[in-house]
Parts: C-alpha cells; sequence; structure tokens
C-alpha cells in the first residue's frame, strides 16, 4: 500500500487479516496499524527504492513473507467483528457506571 495519507485502510486490515505480507508507506493511519519488521514492512512515503527493496525482500525470501503474514493475521485480531462489538460493549458499560 503506496498511501501518502490515510484514515484507517479497510483494504490494509482485510491483508492483515488473510495473512498477506504487507509492504507500506510510513504514513499515519499505516503505521499505526502495523510494526515495521513484524507485521509488516514499513518504508518512506514516495522513496521508490525503498519500495522495491521492500518488496524484493519479502519476494525473495518466503520464511520473511510467512512470518510476516503470521503476526499480521494475529495483531488484525482485535478489528474481527466479534471482538469489536465487545469492545463497544464494555465501552459502554463502563460510561453507564460513571454516572
Amino acid at each position: 500500500m503506496t498511501s501518502d495519507e490515510e484514515g484507517l485502510p479497510l483494504a490494509l486490515v482485510e491483508s492483515m487479516m488473510s495473512g498477506t505480507p504487507i509492504v507500506a508507506t510510513r504514513v499515519r493511519g499505516i503505521a499505526e496499524l502495523l510494526v515495521d519488521g513484524s507485521t509488516g514492512l514499513l518504508v518512506p512515503p514516495e522513496d521508490g527504492a525503498a519500495l522495491v527493496g521492500a518488496l524484493r525482500q519479502v519476494l525473495e525470501n518466503p520464511e520473511l513473507a510467512r512470518r510476516l503474514g503470521a503476526a499480521a493475521v494475529q495483531e488484525s485480531a482485535v478489528y474481527q467483528q466479534d471482538r469489536m462489538i465487545e469492545s463497544y460493549l464494555d465501552l459502554y458499560r463502563e460510561i453507564a457506571t460513571c454516572r
């Protein structure tokens, strides 16, 4: 994902959930979702050489690709529908008990 800026990119969350190894630009929105070297590889925006280098790393190192994908799946668990609903309900319960 080579965005110059992002909010919460759902395509990236979906990629994480599918275990796809991710190479993306280090911009707000993306940088909050990925941990460089753990759940994906982050490169500076508008740095084509860094992007090519990171893509090459993933393509030429299947173990790295597997490890990035597996870590992304684990990290993305917080975005699963059931967990998000439960988190909102917990927040509402907390707010309700504060009154």
